[in-house]
């Protein structure tokens, strides 16, 4: 979010800080300077803000102009096949934490079974989990992944153009990459009972694709490329919206992720074993009045977003916190990646233990670029 300040080799060296802060001080760059370039401001689910697992929005309380929202699982109860489960559940709920309440409270927390309520499953029409029953067959849904997707399916009625002639900065999470489960063929969309059979019989094993060999077949490899297909699909229905409404030319994208996944997908294991997709984000940038698709293999990562957004828009742009110029020289040279033994998020000064690799030149399909540098 910050740029290449907030990496986790820069983050260390400001040991005396505690973590919340250094992570909440990123969150607030790109906001920070788009509004003091004078434009509205609008943020949803920044992610951890105040380094917990529900953002704590309070942490742009300092900046009353900028308009803040979390809009996970919010729209749930219109989309069709989480409602009737869902009120079912909130109405069980209610009743067994009102029983909860009057017992002793030594029995309190047994009742109360980490919000479950000892609830059977049901999983012809659950929304709290998903079972998967074969190679291309799944029942219920996870909650985790609709709370997410309904956002995107709201995403042109979140947008709405205001018709004033100013200009906006929307900074957005969204969790449904990052909570897959098992979708629908040929729609990717979540139903309560999944049949893909019919769609699968070409997609599972090893197919090679422009010259590379892609392998799909196990759970976690079909549940990661179904939601990132569902995800692309919601963007494109958006950005149509976004052309109908006269909106989309003038209008910079960019689309970021994390983290890559070491899924195995492809054969490429950097020093020290790791699959190099561990460490393969993704990115793609559509620029004001942009046309076409193209790819660019520049070397990149995720701490360029920065960059890219205040190119053309902002001068000079500066680090409101550290004063520092935002930009990407520090990745001319070389980079080091961290994998956490421990990524939760916790109030220690500096990033837990984990492995370290070290990466060297501009492609990074090179393995040699890359070296293993140990665990400390």
């Amino acid at each position: 979010y910050g740029g290449y300040e907030y990496v986790p080799e820069e983050m260390i060296k400001r040991d005396k800080e505690p973590m919340v802060d250094k992570h909440d001080e990123a969150l607030k760059v790109m906001p920070k300077v788009f509004l003091d370039e004078g434009y509205e401001v609008t943020i949803c689910d920044p992610t951890y803000a105040g380094y917990t697992w529900i953002p704590d929005l309070t942490v742009f309380d300092e900046y009353p102009e900028m308009h803040t929202y979390y809009t996970n699982g919010v729209f749930n109860f219109d989309h069709t096949l989480g409602k009737l489960r869902t009120d079912e559940i909130r109405y069980r709920n209610f009743f067994c934490y009102s029983i909860s309440k009057i017992v002793p409270t030594v029995l309190y927390g047994p009742i109360y079974n980490a919000g479950n309520y000892h609830e059977i499953p049901k999983p012809e029409s659950i929304i709290s989990s998903q079972i998967v029953t074969g190679p291309s067959t799944a029942t219920g849904l996870f909650e985790p992944f609709v709370n997410a997707y309904t956002v995107l399916e709201k995403l042109p009625e979140l947008t709405e153009p205001t018709g004033k002639e100013e200009n906006t900065f929307l900074m957005m999470s969204n969790d449904t990459t990052h909570e897959p489960m098992i979708l629908q063929k040929p729609d990717y969309v979540p139903v309560e009972n999944v049949d893909n059979t019919a769609y699968d019989a070409e997609m599972l094993g090893k197919r090679v694709i422009d010259g590379v060999e892609v392998r799909i077949g196990n759970e976690e490899q079909l549940k990661h490329y179904d939601a990132n297909v569902a995800s692309l699909l919601m963007l494109g229905r958006w950005f149509d919206y976004l052309r109908q409404e006269g909106v989309y030319d003038n209008t910079k994208i960019i689309i970021v992720s994390d983290h890559g996944r070491a899924l195995e997908y492809f054969d490429h294991k950097i020093d020290g074993g790791m699959d190099l997709d561990a460490f393969r984000c993704f990115l793609m940038v559509k620029d004001f009045g942009a046309s076409g698709f193209t790819t660019d293999d520049t070397f990149m990562t995720n701490a360029d977003v920065p960059t890219l957004a205040f190119k053309d828009v902002v001068e000079d742009p500066k680090n409101p916190f550290t004063g520092k110029p935002i930009n990407s020289d520090a990745k001319e040279d070389e980079m080091l990646f961290s994998d956490p033994n421990e990524w939760r998020v916790s109030y220690e000064n500096t990033p837990r233990d984990g492995n370290w690799y070290h990466f060297s030149g501009r492609d990074i399909f090179d393995i040699t670029n890359w070296k293993y540098l140990g665990n400390y």
